[in-house]
């Protein structure tokens, strides 16, 4: 429990609706997605402002309390858990998209905007933020640069890391810093930005973010491909990225973890098969028509039976890609229909869901 003078002058900080201590508040930010590991904090805050927290940490610095900083607690690694007490300062009222920079191709955000909130507002003008960590619909972009997330794109587009351009930061001593910025050639003394980035809280916390962004590609399929061994699946992987194409998303799943994706979604896999991998490609589109068939082809080839499905309709990548792990969605929108039989590894395509505009032939 703080002391009722540093709880007064808390509330004082933040508001009295964003300062919780009841035992029912606490239990539950006493855990996140991490299995077993628990502690209860002495006290939650939700500041505002960039200001709110530079006081809140010079409080807590004066006084030796420790400060756990927390986005949506979706991580694995036990970073939002507070095993020592003190404060859990709750950064999810940082949620505005303060600017798309067309121009720059940047966005300056907030620590707590939702990773899937910031997809949707720069692809509505074309451009594309590519970290897609599996908890994007839930965690913040705040979290995912504390703990460097990846995601599914990250073979062909990067991580996290490679997308931060600039922060605003809060020291333990409450000052509040900048470094990097829209710049791309931003040189000059130490690199502060890159520091920050993965440092899982431990150095400051981060209020502000402006990202690079990229054009939004023109189209996107995705495909599945089963096979009869893990070898052929592996040696698939490796003669696409050989062939210099390298996909926007691959995903390897065993038979087990297949037979564990069925019994959850009841899709009716080929539970004989003995992997399986999921890739989305996306490309520009050339004379008018999308290049995504030199995929398709490997797959065929790496695989020792063949047969292929479609699946149509609105919404197909964001139905491929919506579950959290990126698997149990794209394999029901290649199970929709049925196999046009032939002998071998079975592919499915899926649209790009951009309505219209979207591309849905077989390939």
């Amino acid at each position: 429990m703080l002391p009722s003078d540093v709880k007064e002058r808390l509330i004082a900080i933040v508001g009295a609706n964003y300062y919780l201590d009841s035992p029912n508040e606490l239990y539950a930010y006493s855990y996140d997605a991490t299995p077993i590991y628990q502690a209860l904090p002495d006290a939650v805050l939700m500041p505002g402002t960039t200001q709110e927290v530079a006081e809140v940490l010079k409080l807590a610095n004066e006084h030796g309390i420790p400060i756990v900083t927390r986005g949506s607690g979706t991580n694995l690694a036990g970073g939002t858990i507070p095993i020592h007490g003190g404060i859990v300062l709750n950064m999810n009222r940082f949620n505005e998209i303060y600017e798309i920079d067309t121009a720059n191709l940047t966005a300056t955000i907030g620590a707590g905007v939702v990773t899937a909130d910031l997809h949707k507002a720069v692809e509505a003008v074309g451009l594309f933020y590519p970290p897609d960590p599996g908890s994007m619909r839930i965690s913040t972009v705040g979290g995912n640069l504390a703990q460097c997330a990846g995601g599914m794109r990250g073979l062909k587009y990067g991580v996290t890391k490679d997308y931060v351009m600039g922060l605003e930061y809060v020291l333990p001593s409450g000052e509040i810093l900048r470094c990097g910025g829209k710049n791309v050639k931003d040189v000059a003394g130490y690199d502060m930005t890159r520091l920050l980035v993965g440092s899982e809280g431990t150095l400051a916390v981060i209020t502000e973010i402006t990202v690079k962004l990229v054009p939004l590609p023109e189209t996107k399929r995705t495909l599945v491909a089963y096979f009869t061994n893990l070898t052929d699946a592996a040696r698939t992987v490796e003669q696409v990225i050989a062939a210099k194409i390298i996909p926007a998303t691959v995903e390897f799943l065993d038979q087990g973890t297949m037979k564990v994706v069925d019994d959850y979604a009841k899709l009716g896999l080929p539970l004989d098969m003995k992997s399986m991998l999921l890739i989305e490609q996306d490309a520009r589109r050339i004379d008018g028509r999308p290049r995504h068939r030199a995929d398709r082809r490997h797959c065929l080839e790496g695989g020792r039976r063949r047969r292929a499905r479609s699946a149509d309709g609105g919404g197909g990548r964001e139905a491929a890609l919506g579950a959290p792990s990126g698997v149990i969605g794209a394999v029901a929108a290649a199970a929709d229909d049925d196999s046009r039989g032939c002998d071998g590894a079975a592919l499915a395509a899926g649209g790009d869901g951009r309505g219209d505009r979207a591309d849905r032939r077989e390939i």
